[in-house]
């Protein structure tokens, strides 16, 4: 969650008593406040809808009830899958995947 909003784990505008968990979990709910919770110096990145899913991985990963987690490999098969770039030949720059 700190990755893709560019917050600290505690921040005054999560409100009293709240973590970035909780202020992501809250947005999350409409697509506008989806947006509104990525970080700003990235959010121009062609690749929001892929940020909005690794968020959705991370309130996943973060579940209150440890059942509803999903297990490590279950994770990074979500990331893997949400991860819309590879990189190509040179290694030195991303396209997109076929």
């Amino acid at each position: 969650m700190e990755l893709v909003t560019g917050k600290k784990p505690i921040e005054p505008e999560f409100g009293e008593s709240r973590d970035i968990i909780h202020w992501v979990s809250s947005k999350m709910c409409t697509k506008e406040g989806a947006m509104e919770v990525l970080d700003k110096q990235i959010s121009w990145n062609p690749m929001k809808e892929e940020m909005v899913q690794v968020l959705r991985i991370a309130i996943r990963c973060t579940c209150s009830n440890p059942t509803l987690r999903p297990t490590m490999n279950e994770a990074v098969q979500l990331l893997i899958e949400a991860q819309p770039c590879k990189p190509d030949a040179t290694g030195s720059s991303f396209k997109l995947k076929d």
